[in-house]
């Protein structure tokens, strides 16, 4: 398929020895017609593969939007955040979200405390950062906010960070 996809190797992996990370690609399948409705006639890897590390306690998923007043004066970035606990005891953390402008100035930050998440689970966390006299974006005129993404641990250190760019 051309989708990306993502699967855990952790149970394979062994630390301190060699590991090796091999692909079987098919070129002919019984999807191969309905990839091909677009005649892309690729087959093979095209894209990347890598190995991507995370903490047992990590970001699992974004989703960022964005609601405007009527005049469009003034917005608010909406974060849902997935939050997935893998360690081996229930865990407290901390989501902090800032928000920068194209030329690298803080528009707006938050931090939403999580509650102890039992191991294993995942929790959802909400959150929002108004935004006074936001620039907009469309094809003429681009404009891409900076949306800084740090998960820290009960005692404030940061576990993981990510960004996203957003207009």
């Amino acid at each position: 398929s051309n989708n990306d996809a993502e699967f855990d190797v952790t149970p394979y992996v062994k630390a301190g020895k060699e590991n090796l990370l091999a692909v079987e690609c098919y070129r002919w399948s019984d999807g191969s017609y309905i990839e091909d409705q677009d005649f892309f006639r690729f087959s093979g890897i095209h894209r990347d593969v890598y190995l991507k590390a995370v903490p047992k306690l990590h970001i699992r998923d974004l989703y960022l939007t964005a609601d405007f007043n009527d005049d469009l004066s003034a917005a608010t970035l909406d974060v849902r955040a997935s939050i997935l606990n893998g360690t081996a005891k229930a865990a407290a953390a901390s989501l902090r979200t800032i928000l920068s402008d194209a030329e690298g100035r803080e528009v707006g930050r938050a931090t939403d405390d999580i509650s102890l998440i039992a191991k294993g689970s995942e929790s959802d966390i909400i959150s929002s950062i108004a935004v006074r006299r936001p620039m907009l974006w469309s094809a003429e005129t681009p404009y891409l906010y900076t949306v800084d993404f740090e998960l820290l641990d009960a005692k404030g250190e940061v576990i993981e960070a990510t960004t996203q760019q957003y207009g």
